[in-house]
């Protein structure tokens, strides 16, 4: 889910700072109107916390969680 998530964020970004034209191609659509429909204008409802997504760690791969760990 989050890849599709992230393909929506970008789409959405290139649709807004280029055009919807390099966002169509960018994301390969054989259709203007699916770029159209699903990505412009649709950042304010497919936003993904990236920075979240980045910086998140397995708590059990952590050594503080993991006292035994060598």
């Amino acid at each position: 889910m989050a890849l599709h998530l992230n393909r929506k964020e970008s789409g959405s970004i290139l649709a807004q700072r280029a055009d919807i034209n390099v966002a169509s191609r960018m994301l390969r659509h054989s259709n203007l109107g699916t770029t159209a429909a699903y990505y412009v204008d649709a950042r304010r409802t497919a936003v993904v916390p990236l920075g979240d997504m980045l910086n998140h760690t397995n708590p059990a791969t952590t050594p503080a969680a993991n006292p035994n760990a060598e």
